[in-house]
């Protein structure tokens, strides 16, 4: 029941833009819905951190940093009500994935493989830490 209340609430933010529409309201949510940014980062890495960096990293090279940043924020909320466990460290890595995609934008540096190997740095998809 909390997760069909949750997405009756954000429903109509779900139908302000889509990502082939160029607008920046709610594109990151169009971006995890319709795309396989998701499945990609799960199949580079099992760690949640690394996860979290790497796909708003790759959010950021598509969508504006604020709107990135509420996604974030949205789904920890989701995480309160829901299955998940909410963290303020998803959010931190969301943020160091944010700064990763605006540094790979702003210098033409690379694409989504970048957001993964910077995101490695910080987070290594296979280890403890």
């Amino acid at each position: 029941m909390k997760k069909f209340l949750i997405l009756i609430a954000l429903l109509p933010a779900l139908t302000l833009a889509t990502p082939e529409s160029g607008s920046d309201s709610i594109c990151s949510l169009n971006y995890l819905i319709f795309s396989d940014i998701v499945s990609t980062s799960k199949e580079h890495s099992p760690r949640d951190k690394n996860r979290h960096c790497a796909i708003s990293c790759m959010l950021t090279l598509r969508c504006n940093s604020v709107d990135v940043f509420q996604a974030g924020v949205l789904k920890e909320i989701y995480d309160i009500f829901g299955p998940g466990d909410f963290e303020l460290n998803d959010l931190a890595a969301d943020t160091q994935g944010i700064l990763f995609g605006n540094k790979i934008f702003f210098s033409k540096a690379g694409g989504d493989d970048e957001c993964f190997n910077l995101c490695d740095q910080v987070y290594p998809p296979r280890s403890n830490r």
